[in-house]
C-alpha cells in the first residue's frame, strides 16, 4: 500500500492557486495546502513518516487558526440579520476554505489513518483519491464550489 504513495511525480509545476497577500508574512491556507503537498512528497520518498505528519498537523493548526479568525459564526448572524451581500459572499468563501482544507488534510491522512480520512472526505462530499492519484489530489481547489456537506457521527469522542 505505501509504494502507491511514494512514487508522485516531481513537483515541478507551478502553484494553480497562488494567491498575493497583502501581509508578506501571514500565508494563505491555498499557499500552505501546496507546501503541505511538496513536504508530503519529499517526506514519503524518504520514509520520514513523523515528517509527513509533522506536515499535515500544521495544516490541521493553520485551518483552525482561520476559522477562529474568520468566524464564520458571525458571518453567518451579519448576513441573516443585516442581509449585507458582503457578509455574504465572505461567509460563502470561508466555508469554502474551510470545506476545501478538510478534504486535503483527509487526502493527505489517508495513508495513516485511512478509516478516518474517508469518513472526513465523505463529510465534506468528496472521495479519497486512488491511490495512483494521491499526488494530484492533494492540490487546492478540487472540491468545487457548493458541494453540500453531510452530516455525520463524531469522528473522535472525548473522554
Amino acid at each position: 500500500m505505501w509504494t502507491a504513495f511514494l512514487f508522485c511525480p516531481p513537483f515541478s509545476q507551478e502553484r494553480r492557486y497562488e494567491r498575493k497577500s497583502t501581509e508578506p508574512k501571514r500565508r494563505t491556507l491555498d499557499h500552505l495546502a501546496a507546501e503541505t503537498q511538496k513536504e508530503l512528497h519529499r517526506a514519503m520518498a524518504d520514509f520520514a513518516l513523523q515528517r509527513a505528519l509533522g506536515a499535515i498537523w500544521q495544516l490541521v493548526a493553520a485551518t483552525n487558526k482561520y476559522i477562529v479568525q474568520v468566524e464564520p459564526w458571525v458571518l453567518a448572524k451579519q448576513a441573516k440579520e443585516t442581509g449585507d451581500p458582503s457578509a455574504g459572499a465572505r461567509l460563502a468563501t470561508s466555508l469554502y476554505v474551510m470545506a476545501e482544507s478538510l478534504r486535503l488534510i483527509a487526502q493527505a491522512l489517508a495513508p495513516f489513518l485511512p478509516d478516518t480520512a474517508a469518513a472526513v472526505a465523505q463529510q465534506v462530499g468528496s472521495e479519497l483519491a486512488q491511490p495512483g492519484e494521491w499526488c494530484d489530489a492533494l492540490s487546492w481547489g478540487k472540491l468545487a464550489a457548493g458541494t453540500p456537506v453531510q452530516s455525520a457521527a463524531v469522528l473522535f469522542l472525548k473522554r
